[in-house]
C-alpha cells in the first residue's frame, strides 16, 4: 500500500465513449478507491473534443495514461482494464525509494 500523504498526477487521453475509453475511466476510478491515502489528480482528455493535444502530446492511439508524477514519467498505451497490472507498472504500490516495476515507455 502506498504511504501516507503521497501523490500522484495522471493524464489520460480517451476518445469519446469508445469501449476502450470506458474501461479505462472505471479502472482509473477503482485505482483511486483501493488507495483512499494517495491524492492522484486525473486530467481526462477526450480528443475527439481537443484533437491539437494528440500532436502536442504524441498520442499515437488512445487510450494514452501518462504519470507525470512522481517522476520518471510513464506512458501506458492501451487495454487499462486490469488495475493491479496497472497499479504496478504505473508504481503506485510501491514506497517513493522502491525497487522499480515492469519497464515501460518513458513520457516524453
Amino acid at each position: 500500500m502506498s504511504a501516507p500523504g503521497r501523490r500522484c498526477r495522471l493524464r489520460l487521453f480517451v476518445t469519446g465513449g469508445s469501449l476502450y475509453s470506458r474501461r479505462a475511466l472505471v479502472t482509473i476510478a477503482e485505482l483511486t478507491r483501493r488507495m483512499p491515502d494517495l491524492h492522484c489528480e486525473v486530467e481526462v482528455i477526450d480528443l475527439l473534443e481537443q484533437p491539437e493535444r494528440a500532436g502536442l502530446e504524441r498520442i499515437m492511439a488512445t487510450p494514452t495514461l501518462i504519470r507525470l508524477e512522481p517522476e520518471p514519467a510513464r506512458r501506458i498505451v492501451g487495454d487499462l482494464r486490469d488495475a493491479d497490472s496497472l497499479m504496478s507498472v504505473l508504481e503506485l504500490d510501491l514506497p517513493p525509494d522502491g525497487m522499480p516495476g515492469l519497464t515501460t515507455e518513458g513520457a516524453g
